[in-house]
């Protein structure tokens, strides 16, 4: 049984149902918890059971409360309805093993259904295990009492990244206390489809006030290039874009600029790129390693948030160039869209092990 909470885009849905995915394929009967909004543009293994519990998500980019799938704050009453429908899942699944992802080292707002999760799975489930990224944000003030709980309920910790480029000791200094319960899988990565929309410039991005304010750089980039690039730009948007925007953006926009919702058909588009214009996630990190596409990334920098200028910083040596949120502007970014046109395509092959869904399964397997 795995458990996981997305709060602002779907990039933490995606990780678990791979491994969920992968633990399926070695043999394993496994039952996916969600706590999110529904996310129908993740595709969910179909022999995987998919569990909805009443969802939440982040109130605002500094996650300063949590909200119902309606936008109203969550009470005790709500938030003790979610609780119970965990533990009945739990109790009718009976899994030989447990994963949460983030919990403890993250999702703190959670803890009044994870922590009873904990307390009812210790001593029934053969394996205990948290799942999270590469890089989790750092938070000295809470260490302790997330280094407390990892040590009080889990077995195991699951790192999905590459200990060479982003060891977890960067982002948890004190969890050398639970060494020998750490496993480094590798990137979680699916394989690539073929190219498809060969030769265009690809900017992507969540949806949010972040993404906009790439996007709007994006547009004003693409006009100041007009005639020096010989690419056709192609906007991939959130669908939740408001139309009077969208119309301003092509207005703006190189003649020829192609603008469209998220679609399935991403990273075929992004293997087919001549390059990639993006903030940092955990996946569009991964997809870039894949297909070696040059890349212009903005991490996305919210309050307190720096996961995605950390791994902006371990991944920049490979060729990615990189943008500020602080100095993102037109002139800028079509800088770095030139530069980065004009650089070798960046190599991660044989460089970065892309190979965790297979080492996070047979990890959590051995176990039995």
């Amino acid at each position: 049984m795995i458990h996981v909470q997305h709060l602002l885009g779907v990039g933490h849905l995606k990780r678990m149902a791979m491994l969920a995915g992968a633990l399926a394929e070695h043999g394993a009967a496994v039952t996916l918890v969600s706590g999110g909004p529904p996310a129908p543009q993740i595709a969910l293994p179909s022999d995987v059971e998919f569990r909805q519990l009443p969802p939440v998500r982040a109130k605002d980019l500094r996650f300063s409360g949590l909200i119902d799938g309606e936008g109203r704050d969550v009470d005790d009453e709500f938030l003790g309805r979610r609780r119970d429908k965990l533990l009945a899942i739990f109790e009718e699944r009976r899994p030989d093993i447990l994963v949460i992802e983030l919990f403890p080292l993250g999702r703190r707002q959670l803890r009044f259904e994870l922590l009873a999760l904990l307390d009812q799975a210790q001593g029934r489930c053969r394996t205990i295990a948290c799942s999270v990224r590469d890089i989790v944000n750092r938070r000295p003030a809470r260490e302790s009492e997330a280094l407390a709980w990892l040590q009080q309920y889990f077995n195991l910790l699951l790192v999905h990244g590459d200990a060479r480029l982003t060891p977890i000791v960067d982002s948890v200094p004190g969890i050398g206390a639970f060494r020998g319960r750490i496993v480094h899988t590798g990137y979680l990565a699916e394989p690539m489809p073929g190219p498809a929309g060969e030769g265009e410039i690809l900017v992507s991005a969540g949806g949010g006030a972040s993404g906009e304010r790439l996007f709007e750089a994006a547009v004003g980039a693409s006009a100041l290039l007009r005639g020096k690039v010989p690419y056709r730009w192609r906007f991939r948007h959130g669908a939740g874009t408001p139309s009077a925007r969208l119309k301003e953006w092509r207005a703006a926009a190189a003649s020829g600029s192609v603008f469209e919702s998220v679609a399935p058909d991403f990273r075929a588009r992004l293997r087919g790129a001549v390059l990639s214009v993006s903030q940092l996630g955990y996946n569009t990190a991964v997809d870039l390693m894949q297909c070696g596409t040059r890349a212009v990334v903005v991490p996305f920098e919210g309050e307190s948030e720096t996961e995605q200028l950390r791994r902006a910083a371990a991944l920049a040596p490979f060729g990615l160039r990189v943008v500020h949120e602080s100095g993102l502007a037109a002139p800028a970014l079509a800088a770095a869209v030139r530069t980065a046109l004009s650089a070798p395509a960046p190599v991660f092959a044989g460089a970065v092990d892309l190979d965790g869904l297979t080492c996070a399964a047979e990890t959590l397997l051995a176990r039995q």
